[in-house]
């Protein structure tokens, strides 16, 4: 009996989460009051699990922020207290729009601690993300839109990647394909936010 060249078993697609809705660019931030400095009362909690990252989706209806460089719009991440750890913060692209992202670091108080350098965030995968140690003291985290970036083009190429599961003869093997697009948007005030905490591995 002639077998089949392969039975396909399985189809796998990588980052096979809903696609993020394509969101309108704000460039511009409407004239209205801005507070000085982080309002700590409006923190998204985040949790000391990988598994459960912080998310806030920032639109022009967001808490902005009148600093030196103009306004920006932000919002407000409270860090968990304890050991070290590893803090994961990335701007999702929403279509057209990319939070155009800037972290800064405050105490219990709401004092700045200290600004991620530039350069801090890399794309990784399909989000800008930086990733960075928490020092002692660092209880809240503001993200906001870096002012200068905002209304720039931003153009780069995304990777999708697709494996399939397949058997043959007795044998179970993967199949990867692959594609490349060009992405084109604009780095704006709005867009998504999802900052993750993982701690160190206690050691036995």
């Amino acid at each position: 009996m002639k077998a089949p060249a392969f039975v396909a078993l399985a189809l796998f697609v990588a980052g096979c989460a809903a696609k993020p809705p394509d969101l309108e660019p704000v460039t511009m931030i409407a004239a209205r009051s801005c507070d000085t400095r982080p309002a700590l009362a409006n923190a998204v909690a985040v949790a000391p699990d990988p598994d459960k990252p912080a998310n806030a989706l920032i639109d022009a209806q967001a808490r902005c922020l009148d600093g030196a460089g103009g306004k920006a719009l932000y919002a407000l991440f409270a860090l968990p207290d304890g050991a070290p750890y590893t803090v994961s913060v990335s701007s999702v692209p929403m279509g057209r729009s990319t939070f155009a992202p800037r972290a800064i670091l405050l105490d219990s108080a709401g004092n700045v601690m200290r600004e991620l350098p530039d350069g801090s965030f890399l794309f990784r995968g399909a989000n800008l993300t930086a990733l960075f140690r928490a020092h002692p003291g660092e209880r809240y985290m503001a993200v906001a839109s870096d002012t200068h970036l905002v209304g720039r083009p931003i153009s780069r190429l995304q990777e999708n990647t697709q494996v399939r599961g397949a058997a043959a003869g007795g044998f179970y093997f993967e199949i990867h394909t692959g594609s490349e697009q060009t992405h084109d948007s604009t780095w704006s005030h709005n867009g998504q936010i999802v900052v993750a905490v993982t701690p160190d591995k206690k050691e036995r």
